[in-house]
């Protein structure tokens, strides 16, 4: 702890406390992500028992996975 900037204060203790500890059973965790939109009408998926397609890109080198909603899929590539 010698390379803490401190600015005029004392240290904070940083050692382990069991009592600042949370338990596993009252501990939450939220994941945030983008939503998954159709590459060519934008729409966010929203309804899980939708089906949408993921179609590799590949230009050059370089591949990336998009996804299609059922509608633009059926356009774009037929009813398959």
């Amino acid at each position: 702890m010698d390379n803490v900037h401190t600015h005029g204060h004392e240290a904070a203790d940083v050692r382990y406390s069991a009592a600042a500890a949370v338990s596993e059973g009252n501990a939450t965790v939220t994941v945030v992500s983008a939503p998954i939109c159709c590459i060519e009408c934008r729409r966010a998926w929203v309804d899980g028992g939708e089906r949408w397609r993921i179609k590799l890109l590949v230009e050059d080198s370089e591949s990336e996975a998009v996804p299609y909603c059922p509608d633009c899929h059926d356009r774009e590539f037929g009813d398959s």
